[in-house]
């Protein structure tokens, strides 16, 4: 699956079909859930394994994405966010070893099961890399770099 940007220039909104989500009047308030147990790895020499990314739906739009702490000690945490046009992904990822950190298949997954109820001709992802994990996997994407003096960082 390729999720590049490709014939979205020029599109409108309406051009997509009746199965528009309405982000305005009907964006989610409190449908999201944090009731999620996060993993904290595990001792090596254990025997023991978990999955490298652990991923959490917090709403029908939104997924947050943990690196394992056995791929990282800082285990941090992945956003992405699902609209009408695209999806965005704010990487702040440690691992760019996709052996180790398969970020690229499990975006890809997340965004087409996504697609799959929410039915698209063209379909975008951007890429905010805020960390090392994506940048190789998703070369062929948008990549918008982090402005920090936009965000009063």
């Amino acid at each position: 699956m390729v999720l590049a940007d490709a014939g979205l220039h020029g599109a409108r909104l309406s051009d997509r079909g009746p199965e528009l989500v309405d982000f305005v009047t009907g964006a989610p308030t409190s449908s999201g859930s944090l009731d999620v147990r996060w993993r904290h790895g595990v001792r090596p020499g254990s025997g023991e394994s978990e999955p490298p990314i652990q991923v959490h739906r917090f709403d029908e739009h939104t997924f947050i994405l943990r690196q394992s702490k056995t791929v990282d000690f800082e285990a941090p945490f992945l956003y992405l966010f699902l609209g009408n046009e695209r999806a965005v992904l704010f990487d702040t990822g440690t691992t760019p070893d996709p052996d180790r950190c398969p970020l690229r298949e499990t975006v890809d997954e997340l965004v087409a099961g996504w697609l799959a109820i929410h039915q698209r001709t063209a379909y975008g992802l951007v890429v905010v890399p805020m960390g090392l994990c994506l940048l190789p996997a998703f070369v062929v994407l948008t990549v918008v770099p982090l402005v920090l003096g936009l965000l009063g960082g």
